[in-house]
């Protein structure tokens, strides 16, 4: 690899940060390495460098902050810098967040430090999703339908509140239970069923809970 990696870490954690930039620093592949501590300093961090290829990012940071949110910031802002999340949640319901955001990888904290460099560089090449080996194989394979389907298998083509709709479907909520969770009235509910049914080529709502189930939609556990 000729051209080296320039990256930010975004965590709330000095700790954390201080230990990835001791791993970079060793690893000639990478280059400038920027800081910070929430999603607000990491855009400006973003606009002030726009040399930067790679973020990693903490799903969960203080003050209720989200990093699957600033994620989905970056991917419609900077569609050139590319995401992984690094957390210590192993949870089906954030890995999928994360693929709806376009993250092309989900590591957990307790991950070896080179393989999350190997995976700073997977990202970087654009290459296929990246999991590691600390998340239990079993959520992958809920999740895609199989260990095989793992590459396959993308976030449809599903928008981002028909895949809430779907996923709430799957949960076993009613139209108005559904309404209420997202804010919005009983008809759009049912106008984003129908349009989830036209594309995934499903006819009822018990297939659309069928699918939500083989591909992990329904709620997982912390």
């Amino acid at each position: 690899m000729n051209k080296k990696i320039n990256l930010i870490i975004v965590d709330d954690s000095p700790l954390h940060i201080i230990g990835l930039q001791t791993v970079l620093k060793c690893d000639d592949r990478i280059g400038s390495v920027y800081q910070a501590c929430c999603p607000d300093e990491a855009m400006e961090q973003l606009k002030q460098h726009p040399d930067i290829d790679v973020a990693t990012i903490d799903v969960c940071m203080k003050e209720g902050e989200d990093g699957l949110e600033l994620a989905e910031k970056i991917r419609d802002n900077y569609p050139s810098v590319r995401t992984m999340m690094l957390s210590q949640f192993k949870n089906g319901r954030y890995i999928y967040r994360a693929l709806l955001a376009k993250s092309k990888a989900y590591l957990a904290k307790d991950s070896l430090p080179e393989l999350v460099v190997d995976a700073i560089c997977n990202v970087y090449k654009g290459n296929c999703l990246f999991f590691g080996d600390t998340i239990a194989k079993e959520i992958l394979e809920n999740m895609f339908g199989g260990e095989k389907n793992i590459e396959k298998i993308k976030p449809f083509s599903l928008s981002k509140k028909e895949m809430e709709v779907l996923q709430h479907v799957t949960d076993g909520f009613s139209n108005k239970e559904i309404g209420v969770m997202m804010n919005i009235n009983q008809s759009t509910v049912e106008t984003n069923k129908d349009r989830i049914k036209n594309k995934l080529g499903l006819k009822t709502i018990a297939e659309c809970v069928a699918f939500g189930i083989k591909h992990g939609l329904t709620a997982f556990e912390e």
